[in-house]
């Protein structure tokens, strides 16, 4: 408040209804030779205090008791002061037995109130409402709100169908989710780009955040954002770009490399450096606020070429080591298209790599993805017979983050070359999409991919059973779950996405193990098994878990979610040494883990804190 007038001012401030304690003012005066303050503060109560507690989180079915203590705080009001209490429960709840009830209290006194209710299958914050009221003096009343989270007790989920016909797609496969939060949606185009679509809304929802993860959510965004905004519209870019900026500063070590989770003691990941390094370049290239200090560690000093252990790395100070999951002779080729996206001249390093390919894989390098990498950089350094004479000759692997990492590079540095860019080049990309066979690196270099063969088609042909689409760009029209007989049609061959995203209808009844076996106890203090405890105890969560598969298998991330009637005690979480990175969330708790067949556990402590008969979500 600025007044400069002798008379002074006035303010006026509306205390809320709820809040019951002291209000402090402050003031400063200035003048050009003086200076002052002065202070006050007001006792601010209503008739009654009205203090809520339960639960913050339940799930549908729960069945709960929340009290309510209510002080009597009305002056001169004797030793039997009736104070009728009621509770509107809104339309995420229903009230079991008495919604009102009556308490008897002292001046100055306290009771704790009461009731017991079931939450309904409607997501997201609901608000209860308590209000308190005099039977003598209808005027001295007071209410308070209590706001919890209504949430399923199984994660949100993502399902993706995609796929190209000649004519006509049927929708099947129609997921029963909550519609709150929901997204079912059924787009269709004559351009590949539509595919891109999908995997966009897939990173975007993606729950977890290695560093790989957090690019691959920001990467591709930005690049469709530059040469196909319209399919960006409804993503922040910029603000995804803060966001990962932030962690990566948090990762990156003094080498320049990145960590893949923020835990202490983390060495850099070859992976997830360089990749990191791609998109921090690339990120540069479209104006975007890239500290220099960042770059200067990922490119800045001399590589050098080691051989060692029959495997040639191009390498930095910072590990500058890339690997696409699936062949080890791509790593230094990729680093080294990397580091000449970035300004350096890395002819020599491309030559003496050459010369080992060569000596090594005489019959069929050239058809690797190494070979690819090295033709881009032989164009970005303007050597044009050098790199058409790799260029085109790559084989598809079966692995899609390899094959798109290839038609990303043939696209955009040689698209003159037609015949590896045409309708088979999309169907090698097509096939792991349609069968659901992607990660967030293989969808986020598929989207690159994508983009950068995009090309104008019309769509006007297609029509979705008589609904009237919305162009976002793509035609896309809204579905539910009692959708039936949905169907795309067009006089010309489409591509398709059926997305649908959100809370499934349902809990998880039989146990499922698919590569992974998963198992979840509470023990009390004595280290005995238990299915019921007592407000205020304090129980042992131990989930046991092994894979089924021969070989053992990284990135998985086991999710369990706490009980409503559970808040997890900060700092037990105890984990075995093939945990990468765990952590405790506010109603859940998140451990990333390489399984093989000996059994592992983690374990952490909870405290009950609410009463009722809970659903345990599954693992």
């Amino acid at each position: 408040i600025a007044d400069s007038s002798e008379a002074g001012g006035t303010y006026t401030y509306q205390v809320p209804e709820t809040f019951n304690g002291e209000i402090k003012v402050m003031a400063v005066a200035v003048s050009e030779s003086r200076f002052g303050h002065a202070a006050a503060s007001v006792l601010s109560r209503g008739d009654f205090a009205l203090i809520p507690s339960g639960p913050l989180n339940v799930s549908p079915g729960d069945e709960f008791v929340v009290g309510l203590s209510v002080g009597n705080l009305v002056d001169n009001s004797g030793d039997d002061y009736e104070v009728r209490v009621a509770l509107n429960a809104g339309s995420g709840f229903e009230v079991i037995g008495e919604r009102v009830q009556s308490v008897k209290l002292p001046e100055k006194g306290e009771a704790m109130v009461k009731f017991r209710l079931k939450a309904l299958p409607k997501l997201g914050a609901q608000e209860l409402m308590f209000t308190a009221e005099s039977v003598r003096d209808f005027s001295r009343k007071a209410r308070m709100p209590y706001t919890m989270s209504l949430r399923p007790s199984t994660p949100y989920g993502s399902k993706f169908a995609m796929g190209y016909e000649a004519s006509q797609y049927r929708l099947q496969g129609v997921e029963d989710l909550y519609p709150e939060f929901r997204v079912q949606q059924l787009s269709a185009s004559g351009s590949p780009l539509v595919l891109a679509s999908g995997l966009l809304k897939y990173l975007d929802k993606f729950p977890h955040g290695c560093t790989e993860q957090l690019v691959s959510k920001v990467f591709p965004a930005m690049e469709v954002l530059f040469k196909s905004p319209a399919l960006a519209v409804n993503t922040d870019v910029y603000a995804l770009f803060d966001d990962v900026m932030v962690k990566l500063r948090e990762r990156q070590m003094l080498d320049g490399g990145f960590t893949t989770w923020s835990v202490p003691g983390a060495k850099p990941d070859a992976y997830d450096s360089v990749y990191a390094a791609h998109f921090l370049v690339k990120a540069r290239e479209h104006d975007f606020n890239v500290p220099e200090n960042m770059l200067k560690k990922e490119c800045g000093n001399k590589p050098y070429l080691l051989i060692a252990d029959g495997v040639i790395d191009l390498i930095s100070p910072i590990y500058l080591v890339f690997a696409i999951r699936a062949s080890r002779r791509i790593r230094p080729a990729y680093a080294a298209y990397v580091l000449t996206l970035g300004g350096k001249v890395t002819t020599n390093y491309l030559l003496n790599l050459e010369e080992y390919y060569k000596a090594n894989y005489e019959k069929n390098w050239r058809k690797s993805l190494g070979a690819s990498f090295m033709a881009a950089s032989y164009k970005l350094l303007q050597d044009e017979n050098k790199a058409r004479g790799l260029a085109g000759q790559y084989q598809p692997s079966g692995n899609l983050a390899a094959d798109a990492a290839n038609v990303y590079l043939m696209a955009t540095y040689f698209p003159d070359m037609s015949e590896n860019l045409g309708k088979k080049t999309v169907e090698v990309l097509l096939k792991p999409l349609s069968s659901g066979d992607f990660t967030t690196d293989s969808a986020a270099f598929a989207t690159l991919a994508l983009n950068a063969l995009s090309s104008e088609e019309s769509d006007k042909d297609i029509s979705f059973s008589g609904m009237k689409p919305a162009y976002t760009p793509f035609p896309t029209v809204d579905f539910v779950p009692q959708t039936k007989n949905l169907t795309v049609s067009s006089k010309r061959p489409f591509y398709y996405v059926a997305a649908q995203q959100g809370f499934a209808v349902g809990d998880k009844k039989t146990a499922a193990a698919e590569g992974l076996e998963v198992s979840k106890a509470f023990y009390d203090r004595d280290g005995k098994q238990v299915s019921t405890a007592k407000l205020g105890d304090e129980l042992t969560v131990k989930v046991i878990y092994r894979g089924l598969r021969k070989e053992p298998f990284g990135d998985v991330a086991i999710v369990d979610m706490l009980p409503g009637c559970f808040e997890a005690v900060s700092n037990s979480l105890q984990t075995d040494w093939n945990v990468a990175a765990s952590e405790i969330r506010e109603d859940r708790v998140v451990a990333y883990v390489t399984a093989d067949r000996e059994a592992h556990e983690f374990t952490y402590k909870v405290r009950v804190i609410a009463e009722g008969d809970f659903i345990v979500p599954p693992v």
